[in-house]
């Protein structure tokens, strides 16, 4: 070539690289990172950490399971529900559901399975110590909590009563039976009664009675 630079260009081309980029990559990558993401994830978490959990700890679990029972029913050992045995009840309406039933108390009684009370027996009958059935006093007695009781002094029934027996009231008496008394009769003339007695005693000189005391 000559020394000094043609005015026009030679026409071929130089020797050295255009201006412009290749249509073909580098074999070397760049230092920034492409503008698609890769396909494959990261091994590494992302830099950001998750939320923080709650302050406040969840609620403690309960002893036992959530469970609903109906009235006379208690919660066995395998947490189900099963029916109280007659002579016993349960009527419990919110959790914790109890475990075992209750006894009927004495002279009540419970005569079918899920029992959720125990009921009074009829009248002149009172509840044995099982709770299941109820026995029968006869005339002369009463019902109270441990059975069947005798009339006392004054007092009478023709057919067994809860509580206590009849009064015999002022001018009858119990015919001078003084104990499971059926029956409370009128004085007769001359002798008289203040009531609650076994029989009628004799008026004091200078009194009389008529067919009754009042």
């Amino acid at each position: 070539p000559t020394f000094q630079p043609t005015p026009q260009p030679t026409g071929q081309p130089s020797f050295q690289p255009t201006a412009q980029p290749t249509f073909q990559p580098t074999f070397q990558p760049t230092s920034q990172p492409t503008f698609q993401p890769t396909p494959l994830p990261t091994p590494l978490p992302t830099a950001q950490p998750t939320p923080l959990p709650t302050a406040e700890p969840t609620a403690a679990p309960s002893s036992l399971p959530t469970i609903s029972c109906s009235p006379g029913y208690r919660v066995d050992e395998t947490l189900n529900c099963e029916a109280c045995t007659p002579g016993k009840y349960l009527n419990a309406s919110a959790p914790p559901w109890p475990t075992s039933c209750s006894q009927c108390p004495l002279g009540l009684v419970a005569k079918s399975f899920a029992a959720a009370k125990c009921d009074s027996c009829d009248i002149g009958k009172f509840g044995l110590t099982d709770g299941t059935t109820c026995g029968q006093c006869k005339s002369g007695q009463f019902v109270n909590k441990t059975g069947c009781m005798d009339c006392p002094t004054g007092r009478y029934a023709p057919t067994a009563v809860h509580g206590n027996c009849l009064y015999c009231v002022a001018g009858f008496s119990t015919n001078n039976v003084s104990k499971a008394a059926v029956s409370c009769s009128d004085c007769v003339p001359g002798r008289s009664s203040s009531g609650g007695l076994a029989e009628c005693t004799s008026c004091p000189a200078g009194r009389f009675a008529g067919t009754r005391y009042e």
